[in-house]
């Protein structure tokens, strides 16, 4: 038997798709609970019974290959700007004396994510697994009461993977993650100046990646990794608050009646702090926003709902509401959905 605490799993930026990187020092590695991090995805196809065959199958084929997993972490400073940017696709990065600020966001062209590298080692397997051209398909960012922040990630990857024996210069441990991680205790959540009396919440952004258009005659593997795509989405349970409620159940403006319009509004505050200082007065944070316009400007990107309250014994009175980021064109710097990550790394 072997323990899975023993298992690593890393990455690295390709500069483009068909070029995996190769060089050991280049890979970050970071810890993570729960998931399989990167596997083959082979697909296996029976030959169709035929008549004369008798009852049982008589063949098996492999007919295509591509990579796909997903892991569940506790995110660190340093480590969680690669993922970032795997999501959105560009970075904006302002260096200072010991604490820089990485705004991640759409890049000019909307569609486009970076390429990465993954190893994974599986504890004493005696061996890794290697997937070039890999893609991020989901990040999310969960909190709730009196935790660290949590978060998850799924990937989609288009090259055949690899078998490696020896991974003695992975070098994992040298490369591990150890900066400091983000708890719900300092967390900001406030909308239209109001501090939300938040349990638990999420924010997700996914990218659709589908792989059915891209399989080719001719090729075991798909062609690219395209998004076609995206969704941004908030979800909180907060106590029950009435000017919210009636707001987004029944009408923006309080009249009490219910009216079809729907309370659009991006004042958000979303933000999380470490304990840790990167320089004096300034802690590794990181913060979700959108382009924050409130409800009165009429611009707000984020179509607010709430469900219908549910009511049981012995329970607080809490709500779920949801947001839907929208696009938008008035926030020309960071585009209609960004995060910050401050943290003391020069490049992210």
């Amino acid at each position: 038997m072997t323990s899975a605490l023993d298992s690593h799993f890393g990455l690295a930026k390709q500069a483009a798709k068909g070029t995996p990187i190769t060089a050991d020092a280049s890979f970050d590695f970071f810890f993570f609970t729960d998931g399989n991090g990167i596997s083959p995805q082979s697909v296996i196809l029976p030959l169709p019974q035929e008549v004369g065959s008798g009852p049982l199958t008589r063949s098996v084929k492999k007919v295509a290959v591509s990579t796909a997993g997903a892991v569940e972490f506790i995110p660190r400073a340093s480590s969680l700007g690669h993922l970032l940017l795997g999501a959105f696709g560009d970075v904006a990065s302002t260096v200072g004396a010991s604490s820089n600020s990485h705004v991640f966001r759409f890049a000019a062209n909307p569609f486009a994510q970076p390429y990465y590298t993954f190893r994974r080692r599986a504890g004493a397997l005696g061996g890794g697994e290697v997937a070039a051209d890999v893609k991020v398909a989901s990040l999310a960012l969960n909190f709730r009461a009196a935790d660290f922040l949590r978060a998850q990630a799924g990937f989609v990857g288009i090259a055949a993977p690899q078998f490696v024996e020896d991974v003695t210069d992975w070098a994992p441990e040298d490369a591990l993650d150890s900066s400091p991680e983000f708890l719900t205790c300092t967390g900001q959540l406030q909308l239209a100046g109001k501090t939300l009396k938040a349990l638990s919440g999420s924010f997700v952004m996914g990218n659709v990646i589908s792989l059915d258009e891209q399989r080719l005659v001719g090729s075991y593997t798909p062609d690219d990794a395209e998004v076609t795509s995206r969704a941004a989405m908030l979800r909180f349970v907060v106590k029950a608050e009435r000017d919210l409620y009636e707001q987004m159940m029944y009408d923006p403006a309080q009249s009490g009646a219910w009216v079809p319009q729907i309370l659009r509004d991006a004042s958000l505050v979303l933000s999380f702090k470490s304990t840790e200082e990167v320089e004096a007065g300034v802690n590794y944070s990181v913060q979700v926003a959108m382009n924050g316009a409130d409800a009165a400007s009429g611009n707000g990107n984020i179509a607010w709902s709430v469900d219908p309250i549910a009511l049981r014994g012995n329970r607080q009175v809490v709500m779920a509401v949801t947001g839907m980021v929208l696009a938008d064109t008035t926030n020309a710097a960071n585009g209609p959905v960004s995060v910050t990550l401050v943290n003391s790394k020069a490049s992210y």
